[in-house]
């Protein structure tokens, strides 16, 4: 198995960690160290652990990109277009595809459309006003989890989930719609939870970090997808046997702990500490490129659980009865489960988005339109 160069041949800018502070740990930092700093350039991105063969995107990804804009359009969420340019850099009809590679090509529009409202509601409270008032932040999570309960909307973004649930579910077995919402209200949640983070100057422990991460990628979700995608509904005792459960975990961690090396020149901008590579900086008292060499170390660590995993898991359904056609799904779900995880991290050199920052002024993202109704602090503090 070898490592994969960190530059990728593709058409996309070229990826380089540029840093607005020194690479020095804030301890020692001084005039004379920041200068030789800067001197030295920014460090390059480590050389990444990725064994899985490439897959070829899903064949009905240009199909679904006229149906992603209207469909876009008619819930108003990107109004304009410093908001439009970072969802086109983001090539959203190329991640679908490479998320989904197996499914059926009739399929993508909807998983494109489920995977804009993902980053909509990502960049909110990423970089949005949302993420940085926490009662505000808290009303926002409800509102937007009453839309999957079928309660009136007021917001675009409760609106398109309100649209997209129906439509996710329908036909889906009662374990994979529970699976899905818990899923989706843990995702929601941890912007809460980063939110008063913010408020209250808390570092995330790293170990923390990596579970928080685990389900701040919102990655569950996608595995989900993908299996409604391939026709396949597994019952709980396929869907949780340890392998599948241990490859899902590892690749949840895996594509979360890799975007955060990868977005760290545009998350800094807007004052997000949320980040592997920071918080490693800030505890363990190291430079930006140590701390990024630490956390491709877990990053290798992930793939290294995953094939064990994958490894173990043929003689499972067996061990435990499972018919052979169950069996066959399982399998399928994890050939799944490995092409989104190579996926996601071609994907990250094949878009701009993370060449830099986007249009930042006074720590505030230009880039987002505020589509939860922000309110200062101090106004309607009512809780929901």
């Amino acid at each position: 198995m070898e490592r994969v160069a960190s530059r990728v041949a593709t058409s996309a800018t070229p990826i380089r960690l540029v840093f607005t502070m020194s690479d020095e740990a804030p301890e020692t930092t001084g005039a004379d160290q920041r200068q030789r700093a800067e001197a030295a350039g920014p460090p390059e991105l480590p050389r990444f652990f990725m064994p899985f063969p490439q897959v070829k995107p899903n064949p009905g990804q240009q199909a679904a990109v006229a149906p992603l804009w209207e469909w876009i359009d008619t819930f108003g969420l990107f109004t304009s277009e410093s908001s439009r340019s970072p969802l086109e850099q983001l090539r959203i009809d190329l991640i679908s595809a490479r998320y989904h590679p197996y499914a059926a090509p009739e399929s993508m529009p909807l998983l494109t459309q489920f995977m804009a409202w993902a980053w909509s509601v990502d960049e909110q409270f990423d970089d949005g006003p949302a993420g940085r008032d926490a009662p505000w932040c808290r009303r926002s999570v409800q509102g937007i989890l009453d839309a999957f309960d079928g309660r009136p909307c007021d917001q675009p973004l409760e609106a398109a989930a309100a649209d997209l649930w129906p439509r996710l579910s329908e036909g889906r077995s009662r374990r994979w719609r529970a699976n899905f919402l818990s899923w989706a209200t843990g995702w929601l949640w941890t912007y809460y939870t980063e939110t008063l983070d913010r408020a209250t100057s808390r570092y995330q422990s790293p170990a923390e970090y990596r579970l928080h991460r685990e389900l701040s990628s919102a990655e569950h979700l996608f595995f989900l997808l993908s299996e409604a995608a391939a026709g396949i509904d597994l019952p709980e005792s396929v869907h949780r046997l340890p392998a599948l459960r241990g490859m899902r975990s590892a690749s949840a961690q895996h594509q979360g702990l890799f975007n955060d090396v990868i977005s760290l020149n545009k998350e800094r901008p807007v004052g997000y500490v949320h980040n592997a590579v920071a918080l490693t900086a800030h505890h363990e008292r190291v430079g930006v490129g140590e701390a990024c060499e630490r956390v491709n170390a877990l990053l290798t660590e992930c793939i290294e659980q995953f094939v064990t995993a994958e490894r173990q898991l043929p003689a499972q359904p067996a061990a435990a009865g499972i018919d052979d056609d169950l069996a066959g799904q399982g399998l399928a779900m994890a050939r799944a489960y490995r092409a989104h995880t190579r996926g996601n991290f071609d994907w990250h050199f094949e878009v701009t988005r993370y060449a830099g920052p986007g249009e930042v002024r006074d720590g505030r993202a230009l880039y987002v339109a505020d589509l939860l109704n922000h309110r200062a602090p101090g106004r309607s503090s009512g809780n929901r």
